[in-house]
């Protein structure tokens, strides 16, 4: 990690009670998608999981369900608190409010690693990739995942298409959604393979 101070982050703190309301990922799909990541030997048949930029547990608690035992981790405590208020009995699911930049797990503690746009909210996102691959059993999987469905939807595109015309283009704190292949060149660098997984609905 470097010595530096950590770059300017992407916080959801003000909208965190009302944030599963205007972005909802059906569970079913979910636990489609890790199953079928679980199939192929990109997330392991069981140990612990870590959720990089947790938020309210959306994406970690099919997880749990799946019978991991999840670490989610926010920058936000208010998200903390909503994704720790979903928690049921018998899921080993905990969550804890922490940067991704500097994660209170020692090395190599983890056996898979899940993050959703993550890199987008961070202006150092390399100093997270290093502390992610930190945490990550060696062999294990991290895995990136685009989840476009909760995300399209009229509203957003028709003012993300204003905001375009008006000469707002890069409206991210960290790396650009178009410069996703800075990111696969920087895993790679460390000593990561890219795996391209199809992981949508198949009907």
């Amino acid at each position: 990690m470097t010595t530096e101070p950590f770059g300017r982050s992407l916080s959801y703190s003000p909208i965190a009670e009302r944030y599963d309301a205007r972005y909802q990922i059906p569970a079913d799909l979910l636990l489609a998608c890790f199953q079928r990541l679980r199939t192929q030997g990109v997330l392991p048949a069981q140990g612990v999981l870590l959720d990089a930029g947790c938020g309210t547990g959306q994406m970690s608690l099919p997880l749990a369900e799946l019978g991991y035992e999840v670490r989610g981790y926010d920058i936000s405590a208010e998200m903390i608190w909503v994704a720790r208020s979903k928690v049921r009995a018998g899921l080993r699911a905990t969550y804890n409010a922490a940067d991704v930049r500097s994660l209170p797990e020692p090395d190599s503690a983890v056996d898979g690693i899940v993050a959703c746009k993550l890199f987008v909210h961070i202006s150092d996102w390399r100093n997270a990739v290093v502390e992610l691959l930190r945490v990550l059993r060696p062999g294990a999987c991290l895995v990136l995942l685009n989840d476009a469905i909760a995300l399209e939807n009229s509203v957003r595109f028709f003012f993300g298409q204003r905001a375009d015309e008006a000469g707002y283009t890069d409206r991210f704190v960290g790396l650009h959604p178009a410069r996703q292949s800075e990111l696969t060149a920087f895993l790679v660098e460390s000593g990561c393979m890219e795996v391209s997984v199809d992981s949508g609905d198949q009907k």
